[in-house]
């Protein structure tokens, strides 16, 4: 499990990256980078995770929840990707059923899905 001031210090960091990108291109400096490509990037890291796990990690997809909706705004696109979509989803299923998760027998697998 991770500490809080490890995830503290993670989404200082997240901040402080996106801040910075705003002050270089609020000082008219130009930049090489692209929100569309980093939004790319952070879409593949995720499906690789779902490919993997079935749980929403915290330390995996707190980054992307708080990332990926403000690249899709520096990009232009207005409607979140499917991996945005996935994980709404998935969090909303895992909520649903959280009586199920919180037994003692319970594994992360056992969440009823909806294909």
């Amino acid at each position: 499990m991770t500490s809080r001031p490890s995830v503290f210090r993670s989404i200082i960091a997240l901040i402080l990256v996106l801040l910075a990108g705003s002050i270089v291109r609020a000082s008219g400096e130009s930049t090489d980078w692209k929100p569309a490509e980093a939004g790319k990037y952070l879409d593949e890291r995720e499906q690789v995770w779902f490919e993997r796990a079935s749980c929403v990690s915290c330390h995996t997809v707190l980054p992307y929840a708080l990332a990926r909706p403000a690249l899709r705004r520096l990009a232009g696109a207005e409607t979140p990707t499917p991996q945005e979509t996935k994980l709404l989803a998935q969090i909303k299923r895992r909520v649903a059923n959280w009586k199920l998760l919180d037994t003692k027998n319970s594994a992360y697998t056992t969440i009823p899905t909806t294909h």
